[in-house]
C-alpha cells in the first residue's frame, strides 16, 4: 500500500493486510524483533513493539502488554464507530480547508479524540523547560522511559513528542491506515 507523505510524494509504507494484534504475542523480547524482514516487522502491532523495547529497560521490567493493547484496541474501535463518521462529515464539505489531504485530517481527528475522550494531553510539567526558553518548545527527559514509551501515556494520560506520535500510529495501524513514523528535525535540537 502506498502512504502520502507531508511533501505530497508517494512512499511505500509495509502494512499487513489486516491488522492483528495478536501477533505480537509470539515475542518475549525486542531481541527477537531484530530479525525480522520489514515486511514481518509490519505484521507486529506497534504499540508491541514499543513495549518489547520498553520493557528491556531495568527501570522498566514487565508489562502486561496485552491489557495496553486491550486498552488502545478499546479506543481505536470508539473512535472508528462513534468519532470519525461525524468529523470526517466536516472534512469533505470542503476538503480544500484541508490541502485535499483526507489521510492528514484523520490524523488529526485521532489527535482531537485522544485529547477530548480519553483525556490525553501533552504533559504540562514539561512545557517552558527549553533550552531557548521558548514556552512552547518542551524536551522530554531522556531518562524518563515513562515520556518515551506508551505505557508512560496510557497510564497517566500525559504524553509527550516521544510518545505522542507513537501513540497515533499504534491506532491508525489498528485501523489499518498508511502510517508509520518519521523524525522532524526541530526534535532533534530541544533534546537533552
Amino acid at each position: 500500500m502506498l502512504g502520502l507523505s507531508f511533501l505530497g510524494e508517494y512512499h511505500p509504507v509495509i502494512r499487513p493486510q489486516q491488522p492483528d494484534w495478536r501477533i505480537a504475542s509470539k515475542y518475549d523480547s525486542s531481541d527477537q524483533l531484530l530479525g525480522l524482514t520489514n515486511e514481518g516487522l509490519a505484521e507486529v502491532d506497534p504499540l508491541a513493539t514499543n513495549l518489547l523495547v520498553a520493557q528491556g529497560l531495568p527501570e522498566v521490567g514487565e508489562l502486561d502488554i496485552p491489557r495496553y493493547q486491550i486498552i488502545v484496541n478499546d479506543w481505536a474501535d470508539e473512535f472508528r464507530d462513534r468519532c470519525l463518521p461525524d468529523w470526517e462529515k466536516h472534512y469533505h464539505r470542503s476538503p480544500e480547508e484541508y490541502g485535499h489531504h483526507v489521510w492528514l485530517y484523520r490524523l488529526g481527528m485521532i489527535t482531537r479524540y485522544l485529547d477530548q475522550y480519553c483525556k490525553i494531553t501533552y504533559d504540562p510539567d514539561l512545557k517552558g523547560s527549553s533550552p531557548d526558553g521558548n514556552p512552547s518548545h518542551t524536551v522530554v527527559r531522556y531518562s524518563n522511559a515513562s515520556e518515551l514509551f506508551l505505557h508512560g501515556i496510557i497510564d497517566t494520560r500525559k504524553g509527550t513528542c516521544g510518545n505522542m506520535a507513537t501513540l497515533h500510529v499504534a491506532i491508525g495501524w489498528r485501523l489499518g491506515w498508511p502510517v508509520s513514523l518519521a523524525c522532524v528535525s526541530s526534535h532533534y535540537n530541544y533534546a537533552i
